[in-house]
C-alpha cells in the first residue's frame, strides 16, 4: 500500500495504524490495522470510496484471540512479493490443481486413509467435478446494504 492512498480518502479512517511488512527490507507498509472493531456504516462508506482511493477495506481476524500483536496482520507477518493478482489465475485451473492436490493418496505421507480422504469429496473422488453452473447478476453488488445484523450463530 502507499501511505500516499491514505491521503486520497475522503472518509477519516478510525484510530490505527500502518503495518509495514517483515519481506525484504521492511519498508513496504502493506496496510491499515484500525485499533478496533468499526462499524458497517464507516466500512460501507471506505468501500464507496476505493474507485478513487485504490483502498478497499476488510474485516480480518487474528489466529489468536488473546494475542495482543493481532497476529499475523499487526505483526508484520505479511508477504505482498509474494502474492500474485488474481487475474493472472484462472478459477477453474486454479481449483482443478487444488482439488488433485487435495485428493492426491500418499500412502507415506497421509494424515487421512484414502478413504476418508475421498469421501470428503464425494461422490467425485479424485475426479474434479468442474464449475458449477454460472448465472447472471441481478443486480450491482456494490449497490447492496450492509446488515448491520449477526448472521453467525
Amino acid at each position: 500500500m502507499n501511505p500516499e492512498l491514505l491521503s486520497t480518502i475522503a472518509v477519516p479512517l478510525p484510530p490505527g495504524r500502518l503495518i509495514t511488512s517483515d519481506e525484504g527490507d521492511g519498508g513496504v507498509q502493506t496496510l491499515w490495522l484500525s485499533d478496533g472493531t468499526v462499524s458497517a456504516e464507516l466500512w460501507r462508506r471506505i468501500r464507496d470510496q476505493h474507485p478513487r482511493s485504490g483502498v478497499w477495506p476488510l474485516l480480518l481476524d487474528s489466529r489468536d484471540p488473546e494475542d495482543s500483536d493481532f497476529r499475523p496482520w499487526g505483526s508484520g507477518e505479511l508477504f505482498p512479493e509474494r502474492m500474485s493478482s488474481p487475474d493472472d489465475h484462472d478459477p477453474a485451473d486454479l481449483l482443478a490443481k487444488w482439488w488433485a492436490t487435495h485428493t492426491a493418496i500418499d500412502e507415506d505421507d497421509d494424515m487421512l486413509p484414502p478413504d476418508k480422504r475421498l469421501a470428503i469429496t464425494a461422490p467425485f473422488g479424485q475426479t474434479w467435478p468442474g464449475l458449477a453452473p454460472g448465472r447472471e447478476d441481478t443486480a450491482d453488488p456494490a449497490s447492496w446494504p450492509l446488515s448491520t445484523q449477526n448472521t453467525s450463530s
